[in-house]
């Protein structure tokens, strides 16, 4: 298994040029994602599909895997930080398999 890391210290917010350069990763048995803690709501509603299909786009057969934090340290004891957390529409994204923006991506990537 090919293990490679790279981490963006909470600067990664699934700009292309990350996308670009993990297209390039040619040797990953898989990659894994925490992609939604730092990008807010609305750039993950933008720029999530696009980001997977650059992806796409150079490794078709690489097994891409997201997570989401669903639980921050900080939701503990400030509820603002709370509810940013659960108004990130990942989960809307994924978890409806009927989701017109899920079907339509998956059309394109199948």
């Amino acid at each position: 298994m090919s293990i490679f890391k790279c981490t963006r210290s909470g600067n990664c917010k699934l700009q292309p040029y990350f996308a670009d350069y993990l297209g390039d990763v040619k040797d990953a048995d898989a990659m894994v994602f925490d992609a939604f803690s730092n990008p807010d709501a609305k750039m993950i509603e933008e720029r999530l599909i696009p980001f997977i299909e650059r992806i796409r786009a150079k490794l078709p057969s690489t097994p891409l895997i997201f997570v989401q934090t669903i639980y921050r340290e900080s939701g503990n004891f400030d509820l603002r930080s709370r509810k940013i957390e659960e108004d990130k529409p990942s989960h809307e994204l994924f978890d409806n398999p009927e989701s017109p923006r899920l079907v339509s991506f998956l059309q394109k990537v199948l």
